[in-house]
This record gives structure tokens, sequence and C-alpha cells, in this order.
């Protein structure tokens, strides 16, 4: 799934469609959009950009945890438990004393 009809711009709000019960999570199709999200969406740590496209708003955005829970629900939906796991313990370790 991409951001757009006829558009390979990849928008990590499409990690929500398993998530709202669209989709299964291990649909061909949302395995290929988690892959390219991972691919393609995500920084060193695995946290994930909502988009990368030009949207018109000057400077860049950073990570979005938001968006990186969702993949980690994504993937332990898909059974990659252990990836799941690791980027999750991750996003927890950058908690701040409130949570």
């Amino acid at each position: 799934f991409t951001q757009s009809y006829d558009n390979d711009t990849l928008d990590a709000s499409n990690l929500l469609l398993p998530l709202v019960g669209f989709i299964p999570a291990d649909d061909p199709r949302m395995r290929s959009t988690i892959d390219r999200t991972i691919e393609r969406l995500t920084d060193e740590n695995g946290f994930v950009y909502r988009y990368l496209s030009e949207d018109g708003i000057e400077g860049t955005e950073g990570t979005f945890s938001i968006c990186t829970f969702w993949l980690v629900d994504n993937l332990a939906m898909q059974g990659r438990v252990d990836e799941a796991r690791s980027l999750f313990e991750r996003l927890l370790s950058y908690a701040g004393r409130l949570g």
C-alpha cells in the first residue's frame, strides 16, 4: 500500500490498516507494505518516519513514536515477535521519567 493511488510514496499511516481490522497483517500486500516501510521509512534505530515525500512545509520532521508502535504491533501480528520485541525495547529505552 502507498500514500495514494498510482503513486509509489510510502506513508506509515498504512500500518493502521491491520490494527483497525481492514486487512489481516499477514496478507501478502500488508507484508510487502511492512517490509517496504522498514526498508524505506526507518532511521538507524528502526524508528519510523510518517512519510518522506515533499509536503509543502519547510524543513523535515523526525520519526514518530506512534508510527513505530504501529510497526511493533504489525510485526507481532505477523508472528515476527523477536523483531517486535527488539524494536519495542529500543523505543522504551528512549522514554523519559514521565514515560
